[in-house]
């Protein structure tokens, strides 16, 4: 019994030791999330119905880099481009009281729209306030030449409405081929 319990107690307090410690995490580690995705290139890009851009009538711009406690323009650094992996969204439209909210994730190039890249549907509440999180797996590309938007649509109408939301995601280094994907 002692042979069998001083090894699993060892192993035991070495592993809640590199859990708590923090002179237990390597350096390399503590500069990247994941593997390959440095903490500098990390980004949440908020889009804001209140300050934001618009892209077309009611389609409100991802344009506002956040980094704590700063707020600033987004741009796609040259050579990069934005790898969205989730959005958060929100809106309060009170003509939307207890109906159905569609949110449509728009991609526009020069000014033309190229299809919603993402859609999500959310109940609102008798405020008419909803909102959602829509998670991308692997993750969309945002070339430097194009401008992400989102904008809630009523179901069967042509009605739209400003929303706001927040683009989790990070920067990676431009491949040939990106450039050939509109």
């Amino acid at each position: 019994m002692k042979r069998t319990f001083a090894p699993v107690l060892a192993t035991a307090i070495a592993l809640a030791g590199m859990a708590c410690g923090p002179g237990f995490v390597p350096a390399a580690q503590a500069q990247a999330v994941g593997p390959h995705i440095p903490i500098q290139d990390i980004a949440a890009v908020q889009a804001d119905s209140n300050f934001s851009s618009q892209t077309f009538p009611n389609c409100t711009a991802f344009d506002r880099l956040v980094t704590p406690p700063l707020v600033s323009a987004f741009t796609i650094p040259a050579g990069k481009v934005f790898v969205v992996t989730s959005i958060d969204w929100s809106a309060n439209i009170a003509s939307l009281a207890s109906k159905s909210m569609y949110v449509a994730i728009l991609s526009t190039v020069s000014g033309f729209v190229n299809g919603p890249t993402a859609t999500s549907v959310a109940m609102a509440d008798s405020a008419g306030v909803g909102g959602g999180n829509v998670t991308f797996p692997t993750g969309f590309i945002v070339q430097p030449n194009q401008k992400l938007c989102i904008q809630v649509e009523v179901l069967g109408t042509t009605e739209t409405f400003a929303a706001s939301g927040v683009a989790h995601g990070y920067f990676a280094d431009a491949q040939p081929w990106d450039s050939d994907r509109h």
